[in-house]
């Protein structure tokens, strides 16, 4: 009887969780010394449909729960308030537990994952503009969006 209750919590879980993953929109109206981050959970469609109808980049970071440099990029990089104002004006950013077994391998066989963390930058259609391995510090993640952002105004 346990293990007929076991499998219906987990079929359960799997249907209610189906291609979630976490969108991530930058609030530069809250408080900037704390950390202005409304995180909302959706499906991955819901991002790539509100990245359309924005006309915004599609930005998805991969990630798991035991990355310690990705832990390190978003309690340094992410609270950097020029990171904060060019990923609210230009993107729209999804974050993906790589290892989640209702969304995230998935979304790691169809975008090639292969390390964590991954920033993958696409346009609303889902085709990829650019795609970075490994950590990165704030200059250098600020380069990186600034030239993710002129490759899309130049290829609309």
């Amino acid at each position: 009887m346990k293990y007929f209750l076991l499998i219906i919590t987990v079929l359960y879980n799997l249907n209610s969780n189906a291609q979630n993953a976490t969108i991530i929109k930058y609030d530069t109206t809250k408080n900037i010394t704390g950390y202005p981050i409304e995180i909302i959970t959706t499906p991955l469609d819901a991002a790539i449909i509100e990245a359309k109808k924005m006309d915004k980049i599609l930005f998805i970071k991969f990630t798991t729960s035991w990355c310690a440099p990705c832990k390190i990029f978003d309690e340094s990089v992410l609270k950097n308030i020029e990171v904060m104002l060019l990923l609210q004006k230009n993107f729209i950013t999804v974050a993906i537990d790589g290892e989640n077994i209702d969304y995230g391998i998935d979304n790691v066989l169809k975008y090639n994952i292969t390390g964590y963390p991954t920033f993958l930058f696409t346009k609303p259609e889902s085709k990829i503009i650019q795609k970075y391995v490994g950590n990165m510090g704030s200059k250098k993640f600020i380069s990186c969006l600034n030239e993710v952002s002129k490759k899309f105004s130049k290829k609309k």
